[in-house]
């Protein structure tokens, strides 16, 4: 049969929408347009935070009200003036029902609010309670004493202690670096190649001195010797004596500026005690200097943006450690430290909601870990309520198991995550934390697998062979399916996104893209290298549709931004398959025509992989369906035969229109080492990757595409089978799928056995 075949399906399967709005509009703007919750939508906490578009100005305040009576003249009516941000958070739990509210906008100090339209949601009584104290309440429990920031710290086990002290014993006698180090000692060749370096310099200068003070100060509060205080005191007086405005400047680098405020912050709450009344204030302005430019640009600002980056992975918590310090020396510290309070509470997780998920994808959530830990920890000792207690913290160890298992490579999407590396000890210790604090033996056992044997684990480590072997992320539009997840080597790994954020920051535009890894290696995957944010290969191919394994329609891609989202349709896992549907209709913009894009996936296990395409169009268009992979990729009789260090594949492609396919080795741009990265002392290099294409020979105004992939392990003797039609569905293996060939009728899929 001519490869002009086409199967699979719509599977009315019931779950959750996952995220594409009906109107087409994002579901995550980057600056909130509308107040939220409203619509008569049901919260999922109780309380729920209120937000609402920012007013600028610095004089600016907002009031709010909140009440049952929708006139909102019941005495029970919950009333606030004078807010300084965008958002309220209650504090106090909600009767179930109805609820109205208003936050009005007042201009300037004794102005006449301008009330928004009423706003409505509804609180259900089997709602998850998670109640706060006021921020009044929490700032009551900053201690006077010091030190303060340590209450975030764990107290090292006797081996932890001995490795510390045996480094701050050298960081002690380490001479203080030049001012000058913080400059690049390499130009480059462009602005943006000098900016780039400039800000690399400066990070990694003032990241250098920061590690050092977190260790000495530590060494200090831990054993009292004055040689380590002393060493941290001359490091926190030299950053102070920098020029905030110089090459350690947030526009030099926002990493720099952060890492200058958490260095004096923890010196001068650290080491408070050793300082004269000229240190203090040196140390004092200088922190106060760069904090208060920080939050001056937070205020009325964060609140309503749907992301930050650098804030969110270490910024903020370096900012909060210096207003928690400079409580009762700076009037202002005590109004940042109750900003941080409230944000956290009506914010995080700013890139998901409750299923564990990072929308910036899986390498990228490292850069959070920090703050992810500390946060919650130092607002749960100053508030008494444990911030950990949060259905997303519980579920996160699982987004760590499914999407990057011990020993194999991560799912692939995202800034980094090209990378062939298992996951790090880092990442290890972050799920050990949460195993931990819920008694979570899952959560434990991926901790050990990553770090080693663990010591007093009060529940025992268990493997994940009796989990479902997949499992769909609906906040973020991931689904990760396994063959086996407990055990690598043998273990056919496919992830799947569509997800309601879009593509910004460090997502790619690739919606509804596929990445396929085999025994813990990479197969076919998304291509390019991140070689540095912004050059002209990560704008022009690594993040693009065209270096995914999507497809273009008239050779274009997504849309960068919110505005280029997608969302999950379907998902069911029933033991011997695993199905998903994804959405990226919207992904595209309305200039590219595109009407429908649904793209099925179908694991049939333990090795095969059925990718099934609704692809509509208001016009006749060309269609170019996207395969790539870091091996070698070769036609065999039209067939496509893929490999890596642990398998072999076949890739048998149909469509209802005949199909050219090529296959070609090509960045455009290329990918040029003009870092000069190195690896074990070499320079780094980038060589090819393979990209395939199938496309109509004649423009189609609707397409499908089904392509069945089957994998098996290199030392396989039986050769993978060519797949055979008949009446109307196709056998593979021990599997024969029913499939509706018709582009113009509803698209429907019933695998089953021969």
């Amino acid at each position: 049969m001519n490869k002009i075949h086409l199967v699979l399906s719509c599977l009315l399967l019931t779950a959750a929408t996952g995220g594409a709005a009906e109107d087409g509009q994002p579901l995550h703007p980057v600056t909130l347009a509308a107040p939220v919750p409203d619509r008569e939508v049901s919260v999922q906490v109780n309380p729920p935070s209120l937000r609402w578009p920012v007013a600028k100005g610095s004089r600016v305040r907002y009031a709010i009200r909140l009440s049952q009576d929708p006139t909102f003249a019941a005495p029970e009516t919950i009333r606030e003036t004078e807010l300084r941000w965008a958002m309220f958070n209650p504090h106090q739990r909600l009767a179930p029902g109805t609820w109205h509210w208003q936050f009005a906008v007042i201009a300037k100090p004794g102005g006449e609010p301008a009330w928004s339209p009423i706003q409505h949601f509804r609180v259900e009584a089997a709602a998850r309670t998670f109640v706060t104290p006021p921020a009044a309440q929490m700032l009551a429990g900053v201690a006077a004493t010091r030190p303060r920031i340590l209450l975030a710290e764990p107290t090292p086990d006797p081996a932890a202690r001995r490795e510390l002290l045996k480094r701050a014993e050298r960081l002690a006698a380490k001479p203080l670096p030049a001012p000058d180090d913080a400059n690049a000692k390499d130009e480059g060749k462009t602005e943006f190649e000098r900016k780039n370096f400039a800000k690399w310099a400066s990070k990694g200068f003032a990241g250098d001195i920061l590690q050092p003070v977190k260790e000495l100060v530590r060494a200090y509060r831990l054993t009292g010797d004055r040689r380590f205080g002393a060493a941290a005191l001359k490091y926190g007086l030299f950053v102070a004596g920098l020029d905030p405005a110089g090459a350690t400047s947030h526009r030099v680098s926002d990493f720099a500026d952060g890492a200058c405020i958490q260095a004096m912050a923890q010196v001068y709450d650290g080491c408070h005690d050793l300082m004269t009344p000229a240190e203090r204030r040196q140390v004092r302005q200088a922190l106060t200097l760069r904090t208060s430019a920080f939050f001056a640009s937070a205020l009325n600002n964060l609140e309503v943006k749907i992301f930050n980056a650098h804030i969110w992975q270490h910024i903020l918590m370096q900012a909060t450690e210096s207003a928690l310090t400079l409580i009762g020396d700076e009037p202002e510290a005590a109004t940042w430290l109750a900003y941080v309070y409230e944000l956290w509470i009506a914010r995080f997780p700013t890139l998901s909601a409750t299923d564990g998920g990072w929308a910036n994808g899986i390498s990228y959530f490292g850069t959070n870990f920090a703050t992810m830990q500390e946060m919650p920890t130092l607002l749960g000792k100053l508030s008494g309520v444990d911030f950990f207690d949060h259905p997303w913290f519980r579920q996160t160890p699982y987004y760590q198991l499914y999407c990057w298992p011990p020993g194999s490579a991560s799912d692939g999407f995202g800034d980094g995550a090209e990378r062939s590396d298992p996951p790090a000890d880092a990442r290890g210790r972050f799920v050990e934390e949460l195993g931990r604090h819920f008694g979570d033996p899952y959560a434990l056992w991926y901790a050990e697998k990553v770090r080693g044997r663990l010591e007093g684990t009060a529940v025992k480590p268990v493997s994940p062979r009796d989990l479902p072997q997949a499992r769909a992320f609906w906040d973020v539009g991931i689904v990760s399916m396994h063959s086996d997840l407990a055990v690598v080597p043998g273990d056919l790994m496919v992830g799947f996104r569509s997800s309601p954020f879009g593509a910004y920051n460090h997502m790619h535009r690739d919606q509804n893209s596929f990445n396929l890894n085999f025994g813990g290696a990479r197969l076919f995957v998304g291509s390019g290298y991140y070689i540095g944010y912004g050059d002209d290969h990560f704008t022009g191919w690594y993040t693009q549709t065209k270096a995914q394994n999507s497809v273009l329609i008239d050779g274009v891609g997504q849309v960068a931004g919110p505005e280029g989202f997608g969302g999950l349709r379907a998902f069911e896992d029933s033991g011997d398959t695993s199905t998903c549907v994804g959405d990226a209709s919207h992904a595209y913009g309305e200039k590219a025509g595109l009407r429908t894009f649904r793209r099925h996936l179908l694991l049939l296990r333990p090795s095969t992989l059925i990718v099934y395409d609704e692809l509509e169009a208001d016009h006749r268009a060309r269609w170019d369906w996207l395969l790539h992979s870091p091996q070698r990729l070769t036609m065999v009789e039209g067939t496509l035969r893929g490999e890596n260090s642990r398998a072999l594949t076949r890739v048998d492609v149909y469509a209802s229109a005949p199909l050219a396919m090529k296959i070609d080795t090509r960045f455009d741009p290329p990918a040029g080492n003009w870092r000069n990265k190195k690896s074990g002392g070499q320079i780094l290099e980038y060589p090819d990757q393979w990209h395939f294409s199938a496309t109509p020979e004649t423009p189609q105004e609707r397409l499908r595409v089904l392509a069945v992939i089957q994998v098996q392990a290199r030392e396989s003797a039986a050769p993978l089978p060519a797949p055979q039609w008949a009446d109307g569905a196709v056998a593979v293996g021990k599997w024969r799928v029913q499939a509706e060939m018709d582009p113009a009728k509803p698209a429907r899929v019933t695998p089953g056995r021969p």
